[in-house]
């Protein structure tokens, strides 16, 4: 009786349960509008799918490089020296080279790596501080202090015109020499100083032992934006009072000025590489070694240390032998290092 009883118990309770899985069955039905809870594979499925969302790719920066900012026009006597020893520098390091008249289209709020100056510019005072991360070289005759990120090569334009005086005067016969010089360089009317006492250094007074008789070296400076026809009015005036040797500063220096020298038969030295039609008549070339320089500051500049300082020295090339023997070449090599050494004061040297 017992077992018949326990039997009847559980059928019960097995009816209870199955009457409430058709209930809840009737309420989850297509007609019932309350959402079916989502299953773990389709939470999945989901989050899945969010983890894929595509996105724009952020453009990466562009590749440090050295870029050198000038014109063949602006710096004729450095440009092409400046150019060549950046391109084997640049190749060294493993960074592109490229070449801009102008900061103008240059992006100065990235690390552009390092930027050769060949002259200042307005806006570098504003550029250093404004790009921190770029290395600044800048090649400048100016008294110009260097900066965490400004490494600055100096140049001498009174050494340059001071040996180019002696070596014009060394050339020319009964001290007849003369230059074309700018007025408003770098150091303006000391220039011309500097051309007439590197003459005086090598003769005293310079006195000529023939008529006309005046002291050498002379000078004719004019503004250096000036034309043919006022740098012909100026050698004019200076062959007036016969003159043998002449020096051509690269502001002077054009196709006309020198077919004009070339037809008086005057002997020339200059401060740029001659035409190749004027070279038998070209005694050498005075100019300042930048690339020296440059190799002395570009390592550190490459490591990101700015502050360097160095200074261009002094260098005479298109050497002609027949002009210029191995014996006055001799006296002008002694020369630099005197003046490099500043043993001799370019803008006051006592007349003997």
């Amino acid at each position: 009786m017992e077992h018949l009883n326990s039997n009847r118990f559980f059928q019960k309770i097995f009816s209870v349960f199955l009457l409430s899985v058709l209930l809840i069955s009737g309420c989850t039905g297509p007609g019932n509008s309350s959402s079916p809870t989502p299953t773990a594979e389709a939470v999945i499925e989901v989050a899945t799918a969010t983890l894929f969302v595509e996105e724009t790719p952020t453009p990466e920066p562009e590749p440090a490089r050295v870029i050198l900012v000038g014109t063949q026009e602006a710096a004729p006597q450095f440009f092409q020296q400046v150019q060549s020893t950046l391109t084997e520098l640049a190749a060294s390091a493993g960074l592109g080279f490229e070449v801009y008249p102008t900061t103008a289209d240059l992006d100065l709020n990235t690390n552009l790596g390092i930027v050769v100056f060949l002259e200042p510019t307005e806006d570098l005072e504003n550029l250093i501080p404004a790009s921190s991360l770029t290395q600044f070289v800048l090649i400048t005759a100016q008294d110009r202090q260097p900066a965490e990120n400004l490494s600055v090569i100096r140049l001498h334009p009174d050494r340059e015109a001071f040996l180019a005086g002696y070596l014009t005067t060394l050339v020319a016969s009964d001290w007849r020499a003369g230059a074309l010089l700018p007025s408003d360089g770098a150091i303006g009317a000391d220039l011309s100083t500097a051309f007439q006492n590197g003459g005086r250094y090598l003769c005293g007074i310079c006195a000529t032992q023939f008529a006309p008789y005046t002291n050498f070296p002379v000078v004719a400076a004019l503004p250096g934006s000036s034309e043919f026809s006022s740098w012909q009015y100026g050698f004019e005036e200076l062959e007036k009072l016969v003159i043998y040797s002449l020096y051509v500063a690269p502001e002077a220096a054009s196709v006309d000025v020198f077919s004009m020298l070339v037809s008086r038969g005057i002997v020339l030295v200059g401060g740029q590489t001659p035409p190749d039609e004027i070279r038998p008549l070209w005694v050498a070339t005075v100019t300042q070694d930048v690339s020296q320089s440059l190799r002395q500051v570009f390592p550190a500049v490459v490591d990101g240390q700015g502050g360097q300082i160095a200074d261009a020295s002094l260098m005479v090339t298109d050497i002609n032998l027949e002009l210029y023997s191995e014996g006055r070449q001799r006296l002008v090599t002694e020369l630099i290092p005197v003046l490099e050494n500043g043993a001799v004061y370019t803008l006051s040297v006592p007349i003997e």
